[in-house]
């Protein structure tokens, strides 16, 4: 029989011995655990996994907060109920944020605490514990995967597109975002690192990248060789959650796209297309202006200053301006070496 695994963190040793005498009632099949601090309590959670964490809030060292914060990092399937005697409009704020499963004030009502407990557990439960079983249509499985996964990080959006930056499938809110620019410009930094990763000697290639700012963050990682998995959210949840909710969600998905005949290889993108839009994105990017790094021809007069100068690429490589070993690797494949 597999436990269901409850630690009680207070440095109150009456409260301590209270709740865990209640919560004993809840059956020989849920694990009582008790922890005075809260650093005592984190050392028991690196030792093995809780389904619930019944903290209090106002504790020496380690308050209840940090604590809470530190398991969401360790462990992010594991719910959390804060209790306190010191309530106030910020705590109960912070509870939301952090996505705390209850806030409960002292004293507490011992009937209502096991009814609760007993919920959360169970809904822990029914997230990490349900066997999933695919739909008979790859493009059903695919959908399911998304939706869930959204629905597990409260991302915005979750999308999953090619390495050539077409979308597969998506789920999720996507209005009033361009998400046909943002799967290109993801698939193009994805086939960037992969060209770094190819100048530094890397056999294999960069799996994950993450953005931040002040109102989304978004993390790609690669699926299947030939796909990035994205997901657009904001700044309440946490991007260690989000870690791990979509490592979670990239096994499942390369299982449904290993039924899915293959896309156009990485490394055949590479050698085609991207790189001539690569060869342009560079030219433009080298226009000089007044205003910025302003670059005269040589044989400008004075009234020329300020004037646009755009380089192609084999002129930026004589001047200096661009990295040699890329530009050359760039040349030999547009055909201008």
């Amino acid at each position: 029989m597999m436990h269901k695994r409850i630690l009680i963190v207070d440095d109150e040793e009456a409260v301590l011995f209270t709740l865990e005498r209640s919560l004993r009632k809840l059956g020989s099949d849920y694990e009582i655990v008790t922890a005075r601090s809260g650093q005592d309590a984190l050392e028991r959670v690196k030792q093995g996994e809780y389904h619930l964490v019944i903290t209090d809030l106002k504790m020496p060292g380690m308050d209840g907060v940090e604590l809470t914060r530190a398991i969401q990092a360790l462990s992010p399937t594991t719910a959390v109920i804060w209790i306190t005697a010191y309530g106030s409009p910020g705590s109960e704020a912070e509870a939301r944020r952090l996505n705390v499963h209850s806030y409960l004030r002292k004293p507490l009502d011992i009937v209502e605490i096991r009814r609760i407990a007993r919920e959360a557990v169970d809904k822990v439960l029914s997230r990490t514990s349900k066997v999933e079983h695919l739909p008979s249509h790859p493009e059903d499985a695919l959908r399911q995967c998304l939706s869930r996964l959204q629905g597990e990080t409260a991302a915005h959006c979750v999308l999953l597109i090619t390495t050539g930056g077409h979308i597969v499938d998506k789920a999720g809110t996507t209005a009033g975002l361009e998400v046909d620019t943002l799967a290109a410009l993801v698939a193009g930094n994805f086939l960037a690192a992969n060209e770094v990763a190819r100048l530094l000697g890397r056999s294999s290639t960069f799996k994950l990248s993450y953005y931040e700012s002040d109102s989304h963050n978004v993390y790609s990682y690669g699926v299947a060789s030939h796909y990035l998995l994205v997901i657009v959210f904001g700044y309440e949840t946490r991007p260690g959650v989000v870690w791990f909710y979509a490592r979670r969600a990239v096994e499942e998905l390369e299982r449904v796209l290993a039924t899915i005949a293959p896309i156009q290889p990485v490394a055949e993108l590479m050698d085609s297309g991207f790189v001539a839009d690569m060869q342009q994105e560079l030219e433009l990017a080298l226009v000089k202006c007044e205003d910025g790094l302003s670059v005269a021809p040589s044989d400008a007069s004075g009234d020329a200053a300020g004037a646009c100068v755009t380089f192609s690429l084999a002129e930026a490589l004589e001047r200096g301006l661009i990295d040699r070993e890329l530009g050359m690797y760039l040349s030999e494949q547009v055909g201008l070496g």
